[in-house]
Parts: C-alpha cells; sequence; structure tokens
C-alpha cells in the first residue's frame, strides 16, 4: 500500500535525528567558504553526539532544537534557539544559535516554515526579542 506524503513541516527535533542535524550542518557549513574550514575540526560522529546532547538534555527548557521536515519526514533544516547569551540581553531576548536549510532543498520555502516555527516558538517560551547573528556577506540568510 503507498502512504501519502506528510506535507512539509516544522517540530521538535528528536534523539535519533541528530545524525541528519549534523549532515545538514556539514553540508550547509560546505557551501559558505570562511567557514568550510571548520568542517576539519569536528567529526560526523563528534557534531551527531553534540546534537544528540542538545536534543535530550539541555541546560534549560527554553533551549530548544526544531527541525524542518519534507514530505518523506527527511531533515531538511534545522535550528536551534534559546535564551541570549549576551550579558547584556534582558531576560525575555532570546538568541537563534543555528539555523540551517540543506543548500540542495534551498528556495522551497523550508526557510520560511522554519523562521516562523522559531518565532513562534521563542513567543511561546516568553521571549520578545532575539539575536542572530550571520557573516556579514551571508546575502541568502
Amino acid at each position: 500500500m503507498n502512504q501519502i506524503p506528510r506535507p512539509d513541516s516544522v517540530r521538535l527535533a528528536m534523539p535519533a535525528e541528530a545524525w541528519a542535524i549534523a549532515q545538514v550542518q556539514r553540508a550547509w557549513l560546505a557551501n559558505r567558504l570562511p567557514l568550510a574550514s571548520l568542517l576539519d575540526s569536528v567529526t560526523e560522529d563528534e557534531a551527531s553526539a553534540a546534537w544528540e546532547r542538545a536534543i535530550l538534555r539541555p541546560p534549560l527548557a527554553t533551549f530548544r532544537v526544531l527541525v524542518g521536515l519534507d514530505a518523506n519526514s527527511s531533515v531538511i533544516g534545522f535550528a536551534a534557539v534559546g535564551p541570549s547569551d549576551d550579558p547584556d540581553a534582558e531576560v525575555s531576548d532570546a538568541l537563534v544559535a543555528e539555523f540551517c536549510i540543506d543548500p540542495r532543498v534551498t528556495d522551497a520555502g523550508h526557510d520560511d516554515r522554519l523562521m516562523h516555527a522559531v518565532i513562534d516558538t521563542m513567543k511561546a517560551d516568553g521571549f520578545t526579542r532575539a539575536t542572530w547573528w550571520v557573516l556579514s556577506d551571508d546575502d541568502s540568510t
């Protein structure tokens, strides 16, 4: 029996998706020349283990990892959000620590869906403002 693919969606990440998150991150970094050298500093296994820890044992309940899924429920993007780490930040300030979409599926609307979910999640957690650091020449982000 053929299953009807689910529509593209965003939800909280599951520990079993840590490997897929690490793969999307590596693909995203590989397309960013100044950051590509970071790929040599962390193995795939180390990155996957770090994402699994972030999902399973966040330091606070407001640290969240969200995944964007395609119609076949494959991870095509992710975001990590939580309280701001800026010493001058207010309690209601958040940080978008990571936001990556697999380069093979850019311009398919996944980034918009993921961004809306990030905003909704931060609002639900009581944040009213967010910081997101990006490279000055990263026009696509």
